[in-house]
């Protein structure tokens, strides 16, 4: 396990629960989230040598079984985003075609990154050295940006695409071991710890100010710098902390992170019931959006341990077996 994303996971749910319950900062979550994404994926691809349709129902099922429960219980909620059954079969397919977003709104990010998992899937069909994956990778995400963002939806020009190729870049300098030879040098421990901790908040300094960028329409344009680039110098100099100088164990601080997609999921369906119940508009009491925001936190736990957890367990059951099934996993 590597803590220095789990924690970042951490942060990046919380971030997001904070801008839906509070607002203000907390939109960079996601950014985080798609950084992580293409760094945690080319370390599995490295790491697991999984053939490209294991590798590819993996991903899917490690994203899939949560987001359909959801779905149908924001439908069945009555806080589902304009569930028609076109609209809702588009959403379960990961298809962002004629919505803004799916039927459970924050799944969103999804549609990026199944697009993200079939591509590595698709590289993984020609070559499975990790290297030649991620060239073959990159084209398609310079493209799709290039495409969705600068042609087809020039008014954000959002770019999101571009952060899982920053993911991809963390991975290759990390494995390269880029600035470890400095931190190597015959300075003493704690002036490279110091030093590398104020290159850490310096990055969550860039980070918190990104949100400037954002104009009265709420558009981030060229996301993809504003709140790509310092998302991925934190997940970087993170990353290279663990690396260099190992990082504690926190318990909490570990089930929140490993806790993060079901707070991301069911946070917005929280907030629904939260404040239908309190009978209080959002953003019209700090102390009951304080309250709100810690209790989407606590339910989002509740339903890792109950609902995630039990499902993750048997899917990587599942994965095992079918490997064990196909032999060395040669499907594909």
């Amino acid at each position: 396990m590597i803590y220095s994303i789990q924690y970042l996971r951490m942060v990046a749910s919380l971030a997001v629960v904070f801008a839906h319950s509070l607002g203000g900062l907390g939109d960079q979550g996601v950014d985080i989230f798609f950084v992580i994404s293409g760094y945690i994926v080319l370390h599995l691809i490295a790491s697991t040598k999984r053939a490209p349709g294991l590798f590819f129902l993996a991903r899917i099922l490690r994203i899939a079984p949560m987001y359909y429960l959801l779905t149908a219980l924001s439908i069945l909620l009555g806080c589902a985003y304009e569930p028609t059954f076109s609209h809702i079969i588009q959403s379960l397919l990961f298809i962002k075609y004629q919505w803004a977003a799916p039927v459970l709104e924050v799944g969103w990010t999804l549609d990026y990154e199944f697009i993200f998992y079939a591509l590595c899937a698709f590289g993984l069909l020609i070559t499975n050295n990790v290297k030649y994956v991620a060239i073959v990778v990159s084209l398609p995400l310079f493209c799709g940006t290039l495409i969705l963002d600068f042609y087809l939806f020039p008014d954000k020009k959002y770019g999101l695409f571009m952060e899982f190729w920053y993911g991809i870049a963390v991975y290759f300098l990390i494995r390269s071991k880029f600035l470890v030879d400095y931190f190597n040098t015959k300075q003493t421990l704690c002036i490279k710890k110091a030093f590398l901790c104020v290159l850490i908040v310096f990055a969550i300094v860039i980070s918190a100010f990104s949100i400037l960028t954002i104009d009265a329409n709420g558009k981030a344009y060229l996301r993809f710098i504003t709140f790509g680039l310092p998302a991925a110098l934190l997940v970087y100099l993170s990353i290279l902390y663990e690396k260099l100088f190992g990082l504690r164990k926190f318990k909490v601080l570990l089930l929140l992170g490993a806790s993060s997609y079901s707070i991301y999921l069911s946070h917005k369906i929280t907030l629904f019931l939260y404040y239908g119940s309190v009978g209080i508009a959002k953003n019209n009491n700090i102390l009951i959006d304080m309250v709100g925001f810690f209790i989407s936190i606590l339910i989002g736990i509740f339903i890792y341990l109950l609902v995630e957890r039990p499902i993750m367990n048997l899917v990587q059951s599942f994965l095992k077996n079918l490997a064990i099934r196909t032999k060395t996993d040669s499907v594909f």
